[in-house]
């Protein structure tokens, strides 16, 4: 498959990748046929494998939805990494998935995953390092500017039962703020509906408290402000259920994240919760 590059030479066989993104893109009929087959395995594979709550699982459908349309229209990159990826059995051992919010200039790391006992040969560090170059040129292409920053969601951990994560959550923590450089953000976050929503009772039944988002590799990003996160979260909303004002949910939650960042637009406060002084907290936690 002409898709297929070498991602390391490190191991005594070579590492393989194949951006997804940019192959739908440029496939044939017949080579998307064999494209759709080593997405097949990656869902049925290492991420159903990874993610074994079905109800947390995204679609098949929906990853080949975006990957259809196609970098013009779909601004989700997936990246797979194994060995023999254009043989019927491919042996895929990690892959990442990130994402832009439309014209925001701000994008998210959705997912990040390695295989046990591959961290010697592929790291992950090198994995979201390739993703965070993607996403910058994809942005480029779309805004001609670079990302002001990326994002990455995680459990709360004093929120979240341990069981209902594939890593238990302070773990998950720890380890994207020591490897990963990420900065937690100081307001009250909440995640918009990830499914388009008929009734106002589907949409709170799907709007998420339970997470907190960080500053992924925060020293590269050091101008990110609550006016960036904030076009981010709307551009979000607007692609997943086209509501580009999340206040119109009409969600308590998702209107206190709201009203914090307006505060913190107002008031030039800076969005990472280690750059507040505790007079601004104070005024956050006032709403």
């Amino acid at each position: 498959m002409r898709f297929v590059k070498t991602f390391s030479e490190s191991a005594d066989t070579k590492i393989e990748y194949i951006n997804l993104s940019k192959a739908f893109d440029e496939a044939s009929k017949s080579e998307k046929k064999d494209l759709v087959h080593l997405v097949e395995n990656m869902y049925f594979g290492l991420y159903s494998e990874t993610f074994t709550i079905e109800e947390e699982r995204e679609g098949l459908d929906f990853w080949l939805d975006v990957l259809n349309k196609g970098s013009k229209k779909g601004q989700r990159i997936y990246v797979i990494f194994g060995y023999n990826l254009s043989t019927p059995t491919p042996d895929i051992i990690g892959f990442t998935i990130a994402n832009i919010g439309g014209r925001s200039n701000c994008g998210q790391i959705d997912y990040v995953v390695r295989k046990r006992n591959f961290s010697s040969v592929l790291r992950g560090r090198d994995m979201l390092s390739y993703t965070e170059k993607e996403l910058n040129a994809l942005n480029k292409k779309l805004t001609g500017q670079k990302l002001k920053g990326i994002f990455w969601e995680a459990n709360d951990p004093l929120k979240t039962d341990p069981s209902a994560d594939c890593m238990p959550p302070q773990k998950r923590i720890d380890l994207i703020q020591k490897r990963f450089g990420a900065k937690e953000l100081g307001f009250h976050y909440t995640q918009v509906p990830l499914f388009p929503c008929q009734t106002q009772q589907e949409a709170e039944s799907l709007i998420c408290t339970n997470l907190k988002l960080y500053l992924y590799n925060a020293q590269v990003y050091p101008d990110l402000t609550a006016q960036d996160v904030k076009n981010y979260i709307c551009a979000f909303s607007k692609a997943i259920n086209g509501l580009e004002n999340p206040r119109n949910f009409k969600s308590p939650e998702l209107n206190k994240m709201l009203n914090e960042l307006d505060l913190m637009i107002e008031h030039h406060i800076s969005p990472l919760l280690e750059k507040q002084t505790p007079e601004q907290r104070a005024m956050l936690k006032q709403i």
